[in-house]
């Protein structure tokens, strides 16, 4: 059967859109990339979208879909940040509605559901980010020699507020100060095979959030389950979600404290938590694995 996803040619959409392509293909499908629902020349389909795509004139396409799983973007963020457009639903009250009383729409967000911000949606269900296990090459949990003692990958991601820039900006030049060997890149826009050979060839990963994520709690970043699933092993700020799936994970917003867990990994064998942890992400944290979550809501 044909799954229509919407295309994102550019920024994390197009790195998360890509592993939801493959994840597809592996369970049996046909995916296709479209950017508008008016592209779509079928009758016998699936669609994965976002409520950007939809607006009251192409409800026609959803509701002849044989499933619709759209990601559902809240329609009050609290302040500061929803009063900035990147956090507000593109969609009015009317055309919610009407999506709310399809059968066949599965809504979906990224992050965890508080209904004080989805007012005027209906059943939205979390589904967490994942790990592309089809475009990514697997570390080997055994290695012992190491490029990097510690690496990040990341864009300055300005979501209206330019506040991760800062935020990245104290916590690298911490690093920074440090005799640590550190491999790491802002805004490069480097390939997913030079990104691949860094986090392969670094004993530690590091991740950084956003404001909003940190204060919310909501959600994690893809950077996440990449870490864990490549490398096996990572420290990060402290994000409720990322510390209710990885318990495990050495987490702080003290930047010194960060340094410090790496510098404790660095005179460790880490070849136990890394196949721990790279086992975790296999089993559970797969965008393969976020698929078949999509189906099970489906049926």
């Amino acid at each position: 059967m044909l799954i229509y996803l919407q295309n994102h040619p550019g920024g994390a959409g197009n790195w998360i859109y890509r592993g939801y392509y493959e994840a597809w293909k592996k369970e049996g499908f046909e995916p296709v990339f479209i950017k508008s629902l008016d592209e779509i020349d079928s009758n016998d389909y699936m669609l994965m979208i976002t409520n950007g795509m939809v607006d009251k004139n192409n409800l026609t396409a959803i509701e002849k879909s044989k499933k619709c799983f759209m990601f559902a973007s809240p329609n009050i963020y609290p302040d500061p940040w929803g009063q900035h457009p990147n956090f507000q639903c593109p969609l009015d009250l009317p055309t919610i509605n009407i999506l709310n009383e399809l059968d066949n729409v599965v809504k979906w967000t990224f992050g965890e559901v508080k209904k004080e911000h989805y007012t005027w949606w209906n059943d939205v269900i979390t589904v967490p980010l994942a790990f592309d296990e089809a475009n990514y090459q697997v570390a080997d949990p055994d290695n012992k020699n190491y490029k990097y003692d510690v690496c990040f990958i990341g864009g300055f991601a300005n979501n209206g507020f330019n506040e991760k820039i800062k935020i990245m900006e104290e916590c690298l030049g911490t690093f920074m100060r440090t005799k640590l060997k550190y491999g790491f890149s802002i805004g490069q826009q480097i390939s997913h095979g030079a990104e691949n050979k860094v986090l392969l060839e670094s004993k530690v990963c590091l991740n950084i959030h956003d404001a909003y994520q940190r204060h919310l709690g909501l959600d994690t970043n893809e950077r996440t389950f990449k870490s864990l699933g490549v490398n096996g092993l990572m420290v990060s700020d402290k994000v409720k979600q990322l510390n209710d799936l990885f318990p495990d994970v050495k987490t702080s917003l003290n930047n010194d404290v960060l340094v410090n867990f790496v510098l404790e990994y660095v005179e460790q064998d880490v070849s136990d938590i890394k196949k721990n942890n790279i086992d975790n992400i296999k089993k559970n944290h797969t965008y393969s694995n976020r698929v078949r979550k999509f189906l099970e809501y489906a049926n």
